[in-house]
């Protein structure tokens, strides 16, 4: 199963106006497998914004896994550390089941659409 946007009613839709654009806050959660390059996440699921894509998507989780959002390809990429050493770049999590710190993970995307 994909990542998936909850139903989570203190943060799901809350809209933060600006000038010309909005932002949304949602609270995503991982279940099943992560596939390779990226977990599938299309923001059209939040009605407001079926015609729009979004310019610019960060993604916060307090269990320590780094979050990014290929806007291209509208997937999520987990970054994990899969090795010990000093200065080295976060690999891609495996294709594989969630690691339990992602399941378990309280993850808060914003998203702000033009």
């Amino acid at each position: 199963m994909a990542m998936a946007i909850a139903a989570d009613s203190v943060y799901k839709k809350r809209v933060l106006r600006g000038n010309n654009y909005f932002r949304v806050i949602v609270r995503l959660t991982p279940s099943g497998s992560y596939p390779a390059l990226g977990d599938p996440l299309d923001f059209k699921t939040l009605g407001r914004t079926s015609n729009k894509q979004p310019i610019l998507v960060d993604i916060y989780g307090q269990g320590g896994y780094i979050y990014q959002y290929d806007l291209a390809n509208k997937k999520v990429m987990v970054r994990v550390a899969t090795t010990t050493g000093a200065n080295i770049p976060l690999a891609e999590h495996s294709a594989a089941a969630y690691a339990a710190g992602v399941t378990s993970d309280f993850i808060l995307a914003e998203v702000m659409f033009v």
